[in-house]
């Protein structure tokens, strides 16, 4: 997976040209702890302020709308490393 960094004041933003909805999706370990919606969405970008979480904490994304599949996870394309 990938490591979170996330901006000093906690935002996130990732672009997702065609989906409808994007959600970052915490793990511990192989477990999924916690879901974030972005909830803010400018064009095709989703944005939202997150709850304090530490620098690597591990994470990854699913986009819904039509021709996405959420069930999928997806990486963060400007992840500087991923493990496994």
């Amino acid at each position: 997976g990938v490591r979170l960094g996330l901006a000093p004041d906690g935002h996130c933003a990732i672009p997702a040209p065609g989906a409808a909805g994007v959600t970052l999706c915490v793990f511990d370990g192989e477990a999924e702890v916690a879901r974030h919606p972005l909830i803010g969405r400018t064009g095709e970008v989703f944005h939202a302020a997150l709850p304090p979480l530490p620098a690597g904490t591990p994470y990854g994304l699913r986009a819904h709308g039509d021709g996405f599949d959420p069930a999928c996870l997806l990486l963060d394309p400007w992840a500087r490393a991923l493990d496994r």
